[in-house]
């Protein structure tokens, strides 16, 4: 009886250490998931920026000079 007892016990502690081992990992992994997801996060507003201001010098350069009429049909000169 008390063999079956030790044995219980020991099979327990065993399968209680490698929960925690897969806890611990499972944890891990959490945490460079959310790493990446921020890091995709920061990209894409990087992004964005860029994106933003290619636009606006487009913008800026397709403005007509003060001035300088244009034709329609050209492009104002450069």
């Amino acid at each position: 009886m008390a063999d079956a007892r030790s044995a219980r016990r020991s099979a327990e502690k065993v399968a209680r250490e490698a929960l925690a081992g897969t806890l611990v990992g499972a944890a891990g992994e959490l945490g460079v998931a959310q790493a990446c997801r921020q890091e995709a996060a920061d990209a894409v507003a990087e992004a964005e920026g860029a994106g933003r201001r290619l636009v606006q010098a487009a913008e800026a350069e397709a403005r007509p000079t003060p001035g300088r009429p244009v034709e329609l049909g050209t492009s104002p000169p450069r």
